[in-house]
């Protein structure tokens, strides 16, 4: 749940006396819903978008529940999600709020990396979201006079498309979503480096649901931009949303890459994956425990399945729509059937090969590792 109601008029002119015909109420129509009809879970994603961005997203606010098949770039090790730290980012404590918003360091960081995805990216969508209503004025004012030099940039920040570049806060990115976001907390430290528990909207009741949307707002990969680190608070110190947020910031490097595992598969897949190493493909069995057989060579990445794969899904599933969803997850798609693979396992691997861009010139490993016969000295006398 994302959204909330917001109050709204729509008389031109109601005048002192008008009074509302009903109360308004601020629990969303799908709670009022849910309290008079069956609730349903849906569990499976199909949205295209990074592997290392959806976990984080599935593991820090649906409980593990969402089943979605890994992206290709992370596979070839092009990661959705960065961490930025900001050294030197301090101000002074606002007098009425007392919350060090928007440091120097921060908005010039985040200016670096909105001129790095126009110049680098030009053709992907960009958005700068933050916890903080200042620090989105002072981001943009900051890209607008960095933009302003640049004329080989400077269409990127002004273009009229139907995905325009932006910088909003958290509330005003709840229906927004691009290619790739910037998250900027806009909150610092002290000059004397005392850190304050003041993070604005994400350190209200309501700052899970907009943490929520700032980590969602991203089709294909994010950047967390803060200038300060999880190791800088004591327990209990944050709440709501702020604690969220330094709990993610915490086990992100905990995250690490899930170990192999090719003694649970089947023969067949197990010959095919020699074959494609014998190629000089690079090759994983039971990738992430969702995909059978995946290889990579220079940049390119393939899925190969059998048919029928038992997946848990239906006929339609397993032969139109799951090959789709890996097609926009940046993965080549190749279904061999287990006949041709029992019967010759070299022929599907070189076809494969093809699809990898692996040249036949490309050196071959042409001999396997066998058990050496161990004599013992003593059974020659």
């Amino acid at each position: 749940m994302t959204q909330r109601p917001s109050p709204f008029d729509l008389s031109i002119d109601p005048g002192e006396e008008w009074e509302p015909e009903v109360e308004f109420d601020e629990m969303p129509v799908f709670e009022r819903l849910a309290e008079l009809l069956p609730v349903m879970t849906l569990t499976r994603s199909y949205r295209a978008g990074g592997e290392d961005l959806a976990e984080l997203i599935n593991d820090a606010f649906y409980d593990g529940e969402i089943v979605s098949l890994p992206w290709a770039g992370s596979y070839l090790g092009r990661g959705s999600l960065t961490v930025d730290y900001v050294e030197g980012g301090v101000g002074t404590p606002d007098p009425v709020t007392g919350a060090v918003e928007s440091p120097d360091a921060e908005v010039a960081r985040v200016v670096t990396l909105v001129v790095e995805h126009a110049v680098n990216r030009p053709a992907e969508s960009l958005m700068v979201v933050t916890a903080s209503e200042r620090h989105a004025k002072r981001v943009l004012a900051a890209v607008t006079s960095a933009f302003a030099g640049r004329s080989d940039v400077a269409a990127f920040v002004n273009r009229d498309t139907a995905e325009p570049f932006a910088v909003l806060t958290l509330e005003e990115s709840v229906a927004e979503s691009r290619d790739r976001v910037i998250f900027s907390l806009g909150y610092g430290l002290t000059k004397h480096g005392r850190v304050l528990s003041d993070f604005g909207d994400l350190s209200l009741p309501d700052g899970e649901r907009l943490l929520t949307v700032a980590m969602t707002r991203a089709r294909r990969s994010m950047v967390l931009v803060s200038s300060i680190r999880p190791t800088s608070f004591d327990d209990g110190r944050l709440e709501h949303g702020a604690a969220t947020l330094m709990s993610i910031l915490g086990n992100l490097a905990a995250r690490g890459r899930e170990p192999r595992l090719e003694d649970l598969a089947d023969p067949l897949t197990l010959v095919l994956a020699r074959e494609l190493r014998r190629l000089g493909a690079s090759v994983d069995v039971d990738y992430r425990g969702l995909l059978p057989l995946v290889a990579q060579y220079q940049g390119k990445a393939v899925v190969i399945e059998s048919v029928p794969e038992a997946h848990g899904e239906s006929l339609r599933e397993s032969l139109r729509l799951r090959p789709l969803v890996l097609r926009r997850l940046g993965w080549h798609y190749v279904r061999v059937h287990a006949f041709d693979l029992y019967s010759d396992p070299a022929t599907v691997a070189s076809r494969i090969a093809v699809v990898l861009g692996i040249a036949e010139e490309t050196p071959r490993a042409d001999t396997d590792t066998e058990p050496l016969d161990i004599i013992d000295p003593r059974d020659q006398q």
